[in-house]
């Protein structure tokens, strides 16, 4: 969150921010960067976390992700990318791992999985194929089972 001693560089109307503008934080690091209207992050922007990674690029509405946009984890990596409606994934996305592979593929409807969806061992091969309620598996599924199978030859 900005501090009262942030700074505005950038288009005005009626004394408010309106058009294309950057934000810094009181030490004159950039903390957003992108359109506002009325006071607001509105349109497309990046925000950036106290490191200076990007927390959130895309579209906002109202101070909050609304539309097409991607979530950063702190090391600057993505954590999620896809639909948000009124700052909570809402609609299509894919979530990422450390490492940035896919863990979760499919539809979330207020920042949890819902409907359609896959999920991911972290080497990227299917776990899990179904439906999803309230964040969790629910009804037929289809469960990816990977066995790796090794042995070792001994010499008596």
């Amino acid at each position: 969150m900005l501090k009262k001693k942030s700074q505005y560089e950038g288009e005005m109307k009626d004394n408010k921010r309106h058009g294309q503008g950057i934000l810094y934080d009181e030490k004159r690091n950039k903390a957003y960067e992108g359109q506002f209207k009325d006071n607001k992050k509105n349109g497309y922007g990046i925000q950036y976390s106290e490191n200076k990674y990007k927390e959130y690029e895309g579209h906002w509405k109202d101070n909050m992700p609304h539309g097409e946009g991607t979530q950063y984890k702190s090391n600057g990596n993505k954590e999620y990318k896809g639909d948000w409606k009124d700052g909570l994934k809402h609609g299509q996305g894919i979530s990422y791992n450390i490492i940035e592979n896919k863990v979760y593929q499919g539809l979330f409807e207020n920042d949890k999985r819902c409907g359609k969806g896959i999920l991911y061992y972290d080497n990227g091969n299917k776990l899990y194929e179904g439906e999803f309620k309230n964040d969790k598996p629910n009804g037929q599924v289809l469960y990816i089972i990977l066995v790796k199978i090794s042995y070792m030859r001994v010499n008596l």
